[in-house]
């Protein structure tokens, strides 16, 4: 306790009687006493500082939960900005490919437009064609058909004219010439074009011209050279002085030039498909003159045997590997017992046998096919193998 709150106390015991132990002991008394009010006092401004501790605690960790809400809150909305920003670039890449699939569709729609007007470019000109084609059938037909009666009345008219005398026959044969002229004259038909005309078809309509108009046969290699051109008009050029009368031998040198061969009219037959215009009765037919002429290409009667002969030896063929059809096809026209025969006998290799140099031992390693006992063999010695090979 300080000097100057002790005097005070002396001075206030004395004024109150106090003295000696009396005096000591209220000093002692109000020491205590104010000792007990200053810790009061301390503990009060103890627990005041302690409150106000407490309370700028408290105060921090609101402001710290109020920042973090803060914090979390500019997250939560800076997160909702990047949802929002991708969900944009989706829709946006939706849209780019929307408008790709678009222009996919438009320019599919214009593509599909341009094949449509070529197909139907296509049909019209098809139709044209076939317009054109049975507008000259026609001229024709009307041309056979004035000439027809153009010959029968002159044949009439000469035949009236006629007296009977001994010249009558010397007359005939004047007027059967005049005839024949006439008709070749009248035998009209359009030249032949390698590149739209079917070379088949335009010889039997020119073979049934030449019958409708009496044209003989001897003349009718002159008169289909008159309608060829290009290409077979060459054909017609390399014929011999002997063959150029023939028209046999004109036709199978055109059908050969064709590519209208045995095998030719085998793969028209099989892969014809009916045409645009024509009529079921109408494909039925070309069928079957693709399968006449397949068979008379084949070197086969009309008869039953002969088509079931040409038909075997067909299915036979196509089950041939690559190097056995070489093999026939090299060997040119076979009938069907010549071609198994010439199979039995064929075999490329029948096996190979290693020699031991050694040993001197064969061993037999490889064997394509059984040896048929009637075929000869003959060996080819290499350096130390050694090949059988059918010959």
């Amino acid at each position: 306790m300080a000097a100057k709150e002790l005097k005070a106390l002396v001075e206030i015991g004395a004024s109150l009687g106090y003295t000696g132990d009396e005096l000591k002991q209220f000093i002692s008394e109000e020491r205590m006493r104010m000792d007990r009010e200053k810790e009061g006092k301390e503990e009060k401004e103890r627990v005041e500082k302690e409150k106000q501790r407490e309370f700028e605690l408290e105060k921090m960790k609101l402001e710290q939960v109020e920042k973090e809400k803060q914090i979390e809150k500019e997250f939560e909305l800076e997160k909702m900005k990047l949802v929002q920003l991708e969900k944009e670039k989706e829709a946006e890449k939706e849209r780019e490919l929307a408008e790709k699939e678009r222009e996919i569709q438009l320019e599919k729609l214009k593509y599909e437009e341009r094949e449509k007007e070529r197909a139907d470019a296509e049909r019209e000109k098809e139709r044209r064609y076939e317009l054109e084609r049975i507008r000259l059938e026609k001229e024709v037909e009307v041309q056979r058909i004035c000439s027809e009666h153009e010959i029968r009345t002159t044949e009439l008219n000469r035949q009236n004219e006629g007296n009977g005398d001994v010249n009558g026959n010397q007359g005939g044969n004047g007027q059967n010439n005049r005839g024949r002229s006439v008709a070749m004259k009248a035998l009209k038909l359009p030249p032949f074009n390698e590149d739209k005309d079917d070379l088949d078809a335009y010889l039997t309509r020119f073979e049934r011209a030449c019958t409708a108009f009496d044209v003989e046969p001897e003349y009718w290699s002159t008169q289909l050279a008159r309608l060829l051109q290009g290409k077979s008009l060459d054909v017609y050029q390399r014929l011999t002085d002997a063959e150029v009368g023939d028209y046999q031998v004109l036709k199978a040198q055109l059908l050969k030039r064709f590519r209208l061969t045995e095998g030719g009219y085998r793969r028209k037959f099989k892969t014809s498909k009916l045409e645009m215009g024509e009529t079921p009765e109408q494909f039925v037919e070309r069928l079957r003159r693709y399968l006449i002429k397949w068979r008379e290409m084949a070197g086969y009667d009309a008869t039953y045997e002969g088509l079931e002969n040409m038909i075997l030896r067909d299915q036979y063929f196509l089950t041939c590997d690559k190097s056995l059809k070489t093999f026939l096809k090299e060997k040119r026209k076979l009938n069907l017992k010549e071609m198994t025969k010439a199979i039995t006998r064929h075999t490329v290799i029948l096996a190979i046998i290693v020699k031991t140099k050694s040993t001197k031992q064969s061993c037999l390693i490889k064997t394509k096919q059984t040896l048929d006992p009637t075929v000869q063999v003959g060996l080819q010695f290499q350096q130390d193998y050694t090949v059988i090979i059918v010959v």
